[in-house]
C-alpha cells in the first residue's frame, strides 16, 4: 500500500473513531501529520495496558478475565453499530484507569 493511501485510510479511521463515545472505548481526541510524522491523541489511561499488566503477573483469575472480555465485547459491539470493525484486538490495545472499566483503543 502506498504511503498516501495509508495516510488517507488513517485519516478516515481517525475521523470515524473520534465520533465514538462509550465507557469501554478510549476516547480519541485529535490526529494529524507534522513534518511527515503521523500522530493521534487520546484519553490518558493511567492504569496502563493489559500487556503491561501481564509483565507483572503470571495470570489473571478466570473471573477477572471474564469481566474483561465482557467489557471489551461491549465496546466492540458499540463500535460495530457505528460501522467500525476493530482489526487488532490484543493486550497492547486494552487499557484501564486504576478505577473503572477497561477500555479498548480503536485506532492504533
Amino acid at each position: 500500500m502506498s504511503k498516501p493511501r495509508a495516510y488517507e485510510r488513517f485519516v478516515q479511521e481517525a475521523q470515524a473513531v473520534g465520533q465514538l463515545t462509550h465507557p469501554n472505548i478510549v476516547q480519541a481526541y485529535d490526529f494529524g501529520n507534522d513534518q511527515g510524522y503521523v500522530f493521534f491523541s487520546m484519553e490518558y489511561m493511567a492504569g496502563g495496558s493489559l500487556d503491561e499488566l501481564l509483565h507483572f503477573t503470571d495470570c489473571i483469575l478466570p473471573i477477572g478475565a471474564l469481566a474483561l472480555m465482557i467489557d471489551v465485547a461491549k465496546g466492540l459491539a458499540f463500535a460495530e453499530t457505528m460501522g467500525i470493525v476493530h482489526r487488532d484486538i490484543k493486550p497492547e490495545n486494552l487499557f484501564w484507569m486504576f478505577q473503572g472499566p477497561p477500555k479498548l483503543v480503536t485506532l492504533a
